[in-house]
């Protein structure tokens, strides 16, 4: 017997975060595959690093009937508090290979 799902069954998609220092920088990552740069948007408020995006539910075929549905759609917004120290010129974030990467360097000090 196979359970068949409705066209209008609910989901959300939040993509599983990953936030850690290293010696020169910050690094969030995030796995968002099937997305592309216009899907998705980072920004910065302060030291509030704000990422948000929408994956698009894929149309099925007329006619298709659907046994099994796992993947997520829809709208996410996750935000972090950056620590003090931050070079804020400097914050770049890549798409590559189905992950975000946002690289949020720390600002050099240089003593006399």
């Amino acid at each position: 017997m196979a359970l068949l799902l409705s066209d209008h069954a609910q989901t959300q998609f939040m993509p599983a975060f990953e936030l850690k220092e290293t010696t020169d920088a910050f690094l969030v990552r995030a796995d968002v595959p099937g997305m592309k740069e216009t899907d998705l948007d980072v920004s910065l408020a302060g030291d509030q690093l704000i990422v948000c995006g929408r994956r698009e539910s894929e149309r099925t075929e007329q006619g298709a009937t659907i046994y099994t549905w796992e993947r997520d759609f829809g709208s996410f917004f996750r935000s972090f508090t950056l620590p003090g120290g931050i070079d804020l010129d400097h914050v770049r974030a890549e798409l590559r290979d189905g992950v975000l990467t946002v690289r949020a360097p720390k600002r050099v000090i240089h003593h006399s």
